[in-house]
């Protein structure tokens, strides 16, 4: 049903349904993603973290903690709030029990200081891209999409924000946007407002 639903109101066209279905009726939601962030994918940027780590002389991470320090990740995307200590805190009305519960904080925030979308000998080339170290990730997304959901029907492209906090050159103020600081793209957006594809701008050719 989640999958019919998907196909008829998304704009998106399922290719090879029955692996999505499979995908979502064994694992549900955890399936779906990991058609995209597959393991093999997901092992490689815990590798070149650990190696981060080790450099550092802090412990390695294993696949469940890793698993646990990404799963955290997105929920802070869907929750955000204004520092990361908010969410460990035990103020009332502040902090997510679930986040003491899974992590510490001071661990997670050494993963997340050492997280590594690259092979840690791989160089800024010319330095004019302020991205260069999220390409890999960004061409594995890119794939993945083309080859599981591709769109059909209207579309157009925008130039929209991309929210961070992150201390880069690739960070831009658009006053007209909801989203005034962030990374500058430009998606292909469908009717319904899913985004099928993202490139940068900065320079203006990033993703």
């Amino acid at each position: 049903m989640y999958i019919a639903s998907l196909k008829t109101s998304s704009g998106l066209h399922i290719a090879e349904r029955t692996r999505v279905e499979k995908a979502f009726q064994d694992h549900g939601e955890l399936g779906l993603f990991s058609l995209f962030i597959t393991r093999e994918f997901k092992n490689r940027i815990q590798d070149w973290t650990n190696e981060g780590l080790k450099l550092l002389g802090k412990a390695e991470t294993i696949d469940s903690e890793f698993d646990a320090y990404i799963g955290l990740e997105l929920a802070m995307s869907i929750c955000p709030l204004n520092e990361i200590t908010e969410f460990w805190s035990e103020r009332r009305f502040l902090g997510q029990h679930d986040f003491s519960m899974t992590m510490s904080r001071a661990r997670f925030q050494e993963i997340r200081g050492r997280v590594k979308l690259h092979p840690l000998d791989m160089t800024p080339g010319d330095g004019k891209d302020p991205l260069w170290h999220s390409h890999i990730v960004l061409e594995h997304m890119q794939t993945k999409f083309a080859q599981i959901a591709t769109p059909y029907g209207a579309s157009s492209f925008d130039e929209c924000t991309v929210r961070t906090k992150a201390r880069t050159r690739a960070k831009f103020y658009m006053p007209s946007k909801p989203e005034k600081y962030g990374i500058v793209s430009t998606p292909l957006l469908g009717g319904n407002r899913y985004t099928f594809t993202a490139s940068g701008t900065m320079g203006r050719a990033i993703g």
